[in-house]
């Protein structure tokens, strides 16, 4: 009985990875089906170095290419992240742009990359400050949120929780990370 009613809520779907791609159509094509067509949330999640601090849930677009000997992304290279930034945007952000567009008429929120920003702002470790990692964050998210945006109903940015950006200095940073990269106009909000 009890999973009855969590049936009957409302989820997202994650988009982490581009395998994952598919669910995103099969959930807007079931929305679609519906009168009126339901409101469908998606995540997208899956930067190159994603998750650079916590590392619980490392993302398969590294920022550089890697060797096969090397199991994971390199957090702390320096440099930009050309490499992983032009997977990010072909791999993954285009198709998923190219599946809004089809399904125009299924009302759509989305969550843009969470923990990313707040990350750069709260992470006292080399993962997350500076070279290619930040370089891949601060561009991807512009990039993912101008291409996707108008193809949504509504765009929102994660900003962590409290404990991240509840203190001030934090809260400026992240807001201040927000401001540079030049998408205030875009977002309904966090």
């Amino acid at each position: 009985e009890r999973l009855r009613v969590i049936y009957d809520q409302p989820t997202a779907v994650w988009i982490d990875s581009i395998a994952a791609i598919p669910r995103a159509r099969r959930a807007l094509a079931a929305a679609a089906r519906a009168s009126p067509p339901s409101l469908v949330t998606l995540v997208v999640y899956n930067l190159p170095n994603r998750d650079c601090a916590a590392q619980s849930s490392g993302g398969e677009i590294c920022c550089f290419d890697m060797p096969p000997s090397m199991p994971s992304c390199q957090l702390k290279w320096g440099g930009n992240c050309d490499h992983g930034l032009s997977r990010y945007r072909n791999e993954f952000i285009m198709p998923i742009a190219a599946i809004l567009a089809e399904y125009q008429s299924v009302p759509t929120a989305l969550i843009i990359e969470p923990d990313s920003l707040p990350n750069l702002v709260t992470s006292h470790t080399g993962e997350c400050r500076g070279g290619a990692t930040t370089d891949g964050y601060k561009r991807g998210v512009a990039h993912a949120v101008r291409t996707l945006a108008p193809l949504a109903s509504a765009v929102y940015l994660d900003a962590g929780h409290g404990g991240w950006v509840g203190y001030e200095t934090n809260l400026l940073g992240y807001l201040g990370v927000v401001r540079e990269i030049g998408i205030w106009g875009f977002l309904r909000g966090f």
